[in-house]
């Protein structure tokens, strides 16, 4: 009677499919965040075209085709509703009140910028704030919380987190350091709401929120006294 010894093949082939997924996962996100460093946006429509390409249609053409999974199981779902309203809430305020002190109480706030035709009409505020922010900021959240976060959970867990907010960062480097370290407290905060609620809109609708808001500071605390 011999006896041999042996690996359950499903076990290695399982191994193996996941292994590739998450590679894939992470070359998609290398090249999409490389193109947008290459080609920089200077126009209002170039920041949405290219956000709205590379962090929303590229990453859902990955998870269809090529990954084959259903794109409601990287965050595209209302989740835990309550949850991710509560969340959303709590880093709206954290994030509205920490930039306010920034802007109105600290030296830092030229770090803060803002689109200047949006700053001197209230139309193309209005425009620039619901449409392009709207798109742009559902793209990332899309394309880095819901992509590359939950796409890597399964494989190193909570470290997904820190992981996508690294990528987030990258893209803030050539607006200075400030600017890129505010992007990676947000992204943390974000990503532990999407974490917890299994959804990106609340996170989304968070970061939309912080960000009309700190506008409007700007406008009233920084542009309105220069003038």
């Amino acid at each position: 009677m011999s006896i041999t010894f042996s690996l359950p093949k499903t076990r290695i082939r399982d191994k193996f499919i996941l292994s590739h997924r998450e590679l894939l996962i992470v070359f998609c996100a290398v090249l999409a965040i490389a193109v947008r460093l290459i080609f920089p946006a200077k126009l209002a429509g170039e920041w949405f075209w290219i956000n709205l390409a590379l962090f929303f249609v590229f990453p859902l053409i990955t998870i269809k085709y090529l990954l084959k999974e259903n794109p409601r199981s990287f965050g595209l779902t209302a989740g835990k509703r309550n949850t991710g309203l509560g969340l959303a809430t709590l880093v709206s305020a954290i994030f509205i009140t920490a930039n306010y002190l920034l802007i109105a109480k600290t030296g830092l706030r030229g770090e803060f910028s803002i689109f200047l035709p949006a700053a001197k009409n209230f139309w193309i505020f209005l425009w620039f704030s619901l449409l392009v922010y709207g798109v742009v900021f559902f793209s990332r959240e899309f394309f880095f919380r819901g992509f590359l976060q939950m796409g890597l959970e399964k494989m190193i867990g909570l470290w997904a987190i820190p992981a996508q907010a690294i990528l987030y960062s990258v893209l803030f480097i050539g607006s200075g350091w400030f600017t890129a370290g505010l992007a990676f407290l947000t992204a943390l905060f974000a990503g532990w709401a999407v974490k917890m609620s299994r959804s990106i809109y609340y996170s989304f609708a968070a970061l939309w929120i912080i960000s009309i808001a700190t506008d409007i500071m700007v406008i009233k605390l920084v542009l309105r006294q220069a003038i």
